[in-house]
């Protein structure tokens, strides 16, 4: 019985193997002759555009009383025409962070969408600080956080 199941074992594998290399085989890139016309994307000028407009908003927030707060304006934000990241801290300091296209939105609506997005809390958005970034960063960290380590 035991030499049954190492073969069904080893079977199993083979196929799983092969499948992965026709996967990978399938999505080689394609040769090109050296006579072939490339193409340029619009998309990829459209892309770069819009990274010319890109800006990174910090803020900290006051007067949220709970984790439920703190999600329905990470949500608002997220849903906002232009804001391209977002994330909120669930600890204090409450720090946030917001990547968004200058083009679409701006630090004033922000802010406004912020204060309405939980009707039961008067929130202040504190110490605000609006840069201009070159690309989304990879990891979204809100400058007021106690995850950052002190400068120093």
């Amino acid at each position: 019985m035991t030499n049954l199941r190492k073969f069904f074992i080893s079977a199993l594998l083979f196929s799983a193997f092969l499948n992965l290399s026709l996967c990978w085989a399938s999505q080689a890139a394609p040769a090109v002759s050296a006579n072939a016309k490339v193409k340029t994307s619009t998309k990829v000028v459209k892309s770069a555009a819009k990274q010319q407009n890109l800006r990174r908003f910090d803020f900290r927030l006051e007067g949220v009383s709970c984790g439920r707060c703190i999600v329905n304006i990470r949500t608002a934000l997220r849903q906002t025409k232009g804001v391209n990241r977002c994330e909120v801290a669930l600890r204090k300091p409450f720090g946030g962070v917001v990547v968004y296209d200058s083009s679409l939105t701006n630090v004033e609506k922000l802010t406004k969408i912020i204060i309405t997005a939980d009707p039961k809390t008067a929130v202040i958005v504190q110490e605000p600080v609006d840069d201009t970034i070159e690309k989304v960063p990879v990891v979204l960290i809100p400058k007021y956080t106690s995850l950052r380590k002190p400068a120093g």
